[in-house]
């Protein structure tokens, strides 16, 4: 897939996981394609249960983009966002962004995004090339109407190594 192709595959705004909940939290998910080929698992974790977040194309509008409903109708995601009002009220902003391999970045209040972090690095810049791990599986706890954090937890796997990850965002200060 084109670069251009792929930009032209936007999320649905409309579809944002957690719209009909009480809470500020909401979470947007990535298409497959270009660099992003391999699917990860995403869930909701609740009081009592956890449910895979099943993929469904309707959570995005492709443009202009020839595909194959077919192909593409139980295809996956490539990783998800996370958006809360941090700069102003009513205003979702991107808070989080976990997309390929074991990349993620995380932005505060008035900030831009800069570098991506990695969750593990595996023989960088070595004559054998380097191991990617990738975050295969993830589960994102259901906020409650007055929570301020949103605890994530990642599976990440690689032929070498194998990590489990919780990250706890905390869009506004914890003081």
């Amino acid at each position: 897939m084109k670069f251009a192709d792929y930009q032209q595959i936007r999320f649905n705004q409309e579809k944002s996981y957690w719209n009909n909940l009480q809470t500020p939290f909401r979470i947007q998910f990535y298409h497959q394609g270009m660099y992003f080929d391999t699917p990860v698992r995403i869930n909701e974790v609740t009081a009592t249960e956890v449910n895979e977040i099943a993929y469904s194309p309707e959570y995005f509008n492709f443009g202009t983009v020839n595909h194959d409903a077919e192909t593409v109708k139980n295809l996956g995601f490539a990783g998800f966002k996370i958006l809360y009002p941090i700069n102003k009220l009513g205003k979702d902003d991107e808070i989080v962004s976990m997309l390929g391999a074991s990349y993620f970045r995380v932005i505060g209040k008035g900030q831009t995004y800069g570098l991506s972090a990695r969750g593990l690095a595996i023989d960088t810049a070595l004559p054998s090339g380097e191991e990617l791990p990738r975050f295969r599986e993830f589960w994102i706890e259901r906020p409650k109407p007055n929570d301020k954090h949103l605890p994530v937890y990642a599976l990440l796997d690689s032929p070498r190594a194998t990590g489990a990850y919780r990250f706890v965002i905390y869009p506004v200060s914890r003081t």
